[in-house]
């Protein structure tokens, strides 16, 4: 009988495993202990030089990862990367042993690595391993090649048989030429994105660009492969800071535990969390706190969400307090891209910031992988890239993924017919986790009649976020009171869409209670949920302000000067609508024309007062009277304009038929001999 060897499963290493390690051998470990990194850099005399390897490297971008940290007795300290098959370190000299335990105990506790702006970037050369050529196509090594077949993969990517091409040249100081096939937008032609490098004595010189001259690249190559000396690099290439480059790749780092093809760090997945879920402007404070720490640090994607807060209210929400700035905004978000965040290249697009220039450069090689990264994270529950998915198919960014599914559609209905349904599932996967960014393209998608969203279904997800998101409780309320009939409940969600900060919720609920048609009468509590509104900067909220202040409504008191000042500031409102904006500029015509809260200013009375007049539709009796009675007095004693007698006297009877005293006065003022004497 045969005995049969047991075998008994080895215990699993703790991800991620770590490797302390002396240039004199007196230490290599795998049980490593802060307290061990500690005493291994404060004997540095001893050792010379101490390492921390990672033994699964920190995956940068593509095709860079970081796996070592090394400290010299000099003082000098580097971080080890892997990069295109090259081995390179960055480096920095001065670095004292408090500082050197901070940076090792960060790489040992969360794979964090050190801000290295600044550093110096250098060349490894492997004591064992000799330098030699290197060939990948489609990401598969080739260890024995010759020049043929280097041309031949050259060849295969214009044919479109190969995506890609690294091929790692050892001549000179050595370095590598990086080719990617991709399609030029607006054409049916091929391009090919280029990156070129070249290791010298002293900083690294790089080029990169895209061509559509496969012939032009073929000789390129070719010197390249079969010349004494390196080539230049094509005209239409741009030289790149390769030092900048190699820090960039840093900047993208995300750790071991989140790196599965791409996920947020736990810092912005919360941060996220409070600005877009919380709609409360402490805890919005708190997560643009923690993005701005990890900026600081380096994450990509930390700089797409701080854009995304300062590019207005569809991006963020209007009260959470972030001042509009489209320049700052694109600079960052374009940023984010070239740092190589998929969230800030699919924003980017959709912010019009995906420019020709931030796509050659961006370290993906395509929009598609960009998309593929947050597609993996939508796919795995991550709220806001079901969002982000969402929008890809919705705004017909797809066709950006898949340029050839255009052929599919004969027209935009065609396209949205089969876009709509795919977006719909992934922003009710949204919903489902809380976020209601998605709500407004999803009504319009139930809007267009080209996907099927049940009235149920509708009302169950309307709710479900009216709860959380007070324009969507807002908008409810509307809802309610219009579609279903419910004034009552429709008045409670604006209330509390009031209560939760949103303007328009204040507005709707104090002009119910103002008018006191279907709860009583209210004034007071109308002027609180008006003052809520004007303060939210709602235009309407704001005109309401000035016309209890002048007319001294309520519990009000009469104050030209706080009347002016909020029909200014709405008139002066960007999002101010023509009904309001007509309004308020017939108060501050008013105001200019009597001294009312300001200096007198007839030219400007009469500017105000004329532009109230064109937009008279909007006004009602009261103050259309007060228009027509001001004009009345501009036209026939020439204030602000030429006098024209008649036609003062005709806004006059048209002011007095509306009940205006005053008018009548001035009419029989006219027709009196006083004018006359007066003329004299």
């Amino acid at each position: 009988m045969t005995k049969k060897r047991l075998i008994f499963p080895g215990r699993r290493a703790d991800s991620p495993q770590y490797v302390l390690g002396t240039r004199n051998g007196t230490i290599r470990t795998s049980n490593v202990t802060e307290e061990k990194i500690y005493d291994a850099v404060y004997d540095i005399e001893e050792h010379e030089s101490v390492y921390l390897e990672k033994c699964v490297p920190v995956v940068l971008v593509r095709y860079a990862e970081a796996y070592s940290i090394d400290y010299y007795k000099d003082g000098s300290i580097a971080v080890c990367f892997r990069v295109n098959g090259y081995m390179f370190r960055m480096w920095r000299s001065g670095v004292g042993h408090d500082v050197a335990t901070d940076i090792f105990c960060g790489f040992f506790r969360s794979a964090t690595l050190p801000d290295m702006t600044g550093w110096q970037c250098q060349k490894i050369y492997p004591e064992q391993e000799k330098e030699e050529d290197k060939l990948t196509v489609d990401d598969e090594d080739f260890r024995y090649f010759s020049c043929p077949d280097i041309v031949c993969a050259l060849e295969n990517i214009i044919e479109g048989k190969s995506r890609s091409m690294l091929y790692v040249f050892t001549k000179e100081n050595g370095g590598y030429v990086d080719i990617r096939r991709r399609n030029i937008e607006d054409t049916s032609g091929v391009g090919f994105k280029v990156e070129y490098v070249m290791w010298t004595e002293q900083d690294p010189i790089g080029y990169r660009g895209v061509t559509s001259d496969a012939k032009l690249l073929r000789e390129w190559l070719w010197h390249l492969i079969d010349d004494d000396r390196l080539p230049d690099s094509l005209p239409e290439w741009k030289q790149f800071d390769v030092n900048d480059h190699f820090e960039r790749l840093v900047f993208r780092f995300l750790d071991e535990e989140n790196k599965m093809k791409g996920k947020y760090s736990k810092q912005v997945k919360k941060a996220v969390e409070l600005i877009w879920s919380s709609f409360d402007r402490e805890q919005i404070r708190q997560g643009y706190a923690l993005l701005m720490q990890a900026a600081q640090q380096g994450d990509a994607d930390a700089l797409a969400f701080i854009a995304r807060c300062f590019m207005g209210e569809e991006y963020v929400w209007a009260q959470a307090g972030f001042k509009s700035d489209e320049a700052n905004a694109s600079k960052l978000m374009q940023k984010s891209a070239l740092m190589g965040s998929a969230t800030g290249v699919l924003c980017a697009a959709r912010s019009g910031n995906l420019t020709p220039s931030v796509e050659r450069a961006m370290p993906f090689a395509s929009f598609k992988e960009a998309y593929e990264e947050i597609l993996a994270q939508a796919e795995r529950g991550d709220a806001f890239c079901c969002y982000m998915v969402g929008n890809v198919y919705y705004w017909g960014d797809y066709l950006r993924v898949e340029p050839d599914f255009a052929k599919r559609f004969e027209d935009v209905n065609a396209y949205n017919a089969w876009a709509y349904p795919i977006a719909r599932d992934w922003y009710e996967r949204s919903f489902d986790k809380g976020l209601c960014a998605g709500w407004g393209n999803y009504c319009n998608i139930r809007k267009s009649g080209l996907c099927d969203i049940s009235t149920d279904v509708y009302e169950q997800y309307y709710q479900k976020l009216a709860d959380i998101s007070p324009v969507i409780c807002c908008n409810y309320g509307y809802y309610l009171r219009t579609a279903k009939g419910d004034s009552y409940n429709g008045l409670l969600r604006y209330v509390e869409a009031a209560r939760k900060g949103d303007p328009q919720g204040a507005y709707n609920a104090g002009h119910i209670y103002e008018a006191g048609e279907e709860v009583d009468e209210n004034i007071e509590l109308a002027y609180q949920l008006y003052e809520m509104a004007a303060k939210g900067g709602l235009a309407q909220g704001q005109f309401e302000m000035g016309y209890y202040h002048f007319e001294g409504c309520g519990d009000a008191e009469q104050d030209y000067a706080v009347a002016f000042d909020w029909f200014e500031k709405g008139y002066e409102n960007p999002k101010c609508a023509d009904d309001t904006r007509a309004q308020c500029a017939a108060y501050l015509g008013i105001c200019y024309q009597d001294g009312l809260g300001t200096v007198q200013d007839d030219d400007l009375a009469f500017e105000y007062l004329r532009e109230a007049d064109e937009g008279k539709e909007h006004l009602w009796d009261s103050i259309l009277c007060k228009v027509f009675n001001g004009l009345g007095v501009a036209y026939a004693f020439g204030r602000g304009t030429d006098d024209d007698i008649e036609l003062g006297c005709r806004y006059l009877e048209d002011a007095a038929r509306l009940g205006s005293e005053e008018a009548k006065e001035y009419i029989a003022y006219i027709n009196s001999s006083d004018l006359m004497n007066d003329g004299e």
